[in-house]
């Protein structure tokens, strides 16, 4: 009887340690995703900043030399473009709070937090 015991024991014993086991494989698992997803996430945002900066910098060139001629002053023209960029500017640090830090806070820690995605992992 006592060995049946014993065995019931150690048998339980092997797959706590194969449960435990495998959970932290899971765990691991998806703290790797997450992470792949934050620096892909990253390298996507860097990767549409530098083109969206080199678009404002060739367009606000090119208004600035297109503006010059207007107004036949190629440095009235470019004043007229910075005064354009310091009011834009202006309206995103005024604006930071509400309508860009809190929907980029809230859509993280939505990726983070998503009990969707692994739902189905963590029940097998």
């Amino acid at each position: 009887m006592e060995t049946t015991d014993e065995g019931v024991i150690h048998k339980l014993k092997e797959d706590l340690k194969a449960y435990a086991e495998a959970r932290f494989r899971l765990i691991k698992f998806i703290v790797v995703d997450k992470i792949a997803e934050g620096v892909s996430g990253i390298f996507y945002s860097l990767l549409i900043l530098m083109v969206v900066l080199f678009f404002l910098v060739f367009s606000g060139v090119a208004a600035g030399i297109y503006i010059g001629d207007l107004v036949h002053s190629r440095a009235l023209g470019f004043l007229i473009v910075a005064g354009f960029f310091l009011v834009l500017v202006s309206l995103i640090v005024l604006l930071k709070k509400s309508m860009i830090r809190s929907p980029l806070e809230n859509r993280m820690i939505k990726e983070i937090l998503d009990p969707k995605k692994y739902e189905n992992a963590s029940h097998n």
